[in-house]
């Protein structure tokens, strides 16, 4: 009886334990940037337009970023970015979007990443990107809230407040919790999580066209969950597009990602 007692003793110190270290490490286990220097010139393939910003935001942040011009633009879109490398690896895919689709394209970076800077936390990083949006947001243009994976963390947020003329979700999460648990597991995520964010709870919110790309064999993020948000999603505008064959870093291979790409950067209807 003791030995029994002492091993599920053990058991549930480990457990917890396990719990406290992946609470306190999941900063670094959810980003992966890339750190650049303060005077880091930027430079992209295609030789588009480009102005480089910095933008004060709360909690001791700035927030770095790259705004992409063409002329006479369609659209103004900001483009969130997925958990890893900076605005300069993500600028390349940008000023390609921009260029072939006629498009401004807002390019931010998140606290830590690149050449922004602040302490990072989930209602610091959120605010962030609504500085962005304020400072980039009087236009005439239609405007595009377009996520990547994490970033549809930060483009289904500001739809929510912002209603833009569409949002793009790819390869996007439920939540948090359903990218590290079962999505049956339903456990509270602030107890397990400083950074919960809740892209299922905002599709009710959100008034915009609708746009869900998400790969069929994607492995990190299963298209389940993609296919989760289309349906909670109450809207009636609404496109969802499975890329067969996709897995969740290697949809820009498939010819099927283009024709659904093309589709959600058309701005003529």
């Amino acid at each position: 009886m003791e030995y029994l007692i002492l091993s599920i003793a053990a058991i549930l110190l480990f457990i917890i334990s396990t719990v406290v270290a992946f609470y306190y490490m999941q900063d670094r286990i959810l980003f992966k940037p890339d750190l650049l220097r303060h005077d880091y010139k930027f430079k992209f393939p295609l030789g588009l337009a480009f102005e480089e910003f910095n933008l004060s935001s709360p909690k001791d942040g700035l927030i770095n970023g790259i705004h992409f011009k063409v002329e006479e633009p369609k659209a103004r879109v900001f483009y969130f970015h997925g958990n890893s490398r900076s605005a300069q690896f993500w600028g390349e895919w940008c000023e390609m979007l921009a260029q072939r689709y006629q498009c401004e394209i807002i390019l931010p970076d998140y606290r830590g990443y690149g050449k922004s800077r602040g302490k990072r936390d989930m209602n610091a990083m959120l605010k962030d990107m609504e500085v962005v949006y304020t400072h980039y947001s009087d236009t005439e243009l239609p405007i595009v809230f377009h996520g990547r994976s994490l970033g549809g963390a930060f483009a289904s947020h500001m739809a929510s407040l912002h209603a833009p003329q569409r949002l793009i979700l790819e390869s996007t999460f439920t939540k948090t919790s359903h990218v590290v648990l079962p999505q049956k597991v339903n456990l509270p995520d602030l107890w397990l999580f400083k950074f919960h964010f809740q892209n299922l709870n905002k599709m009710k919110k959100i008034q915009s066209e609708l746009f869900i790309i998400h790969g069929e064999k994607d492995r990190l993020i299963p298209m389940e969950q993609g296919i989760r948000l289309f349906k909670e999603f109450k809207g009636e505008d609404k496109h969802l597009e499975i890329i067969e064959g996709g897995t969740h870093n290697d949809l820009y291979l498939k010819p099927s990602y283009h024709t659904a790409l093309s589709e959600a950067y058309t701005f003529d209807h």
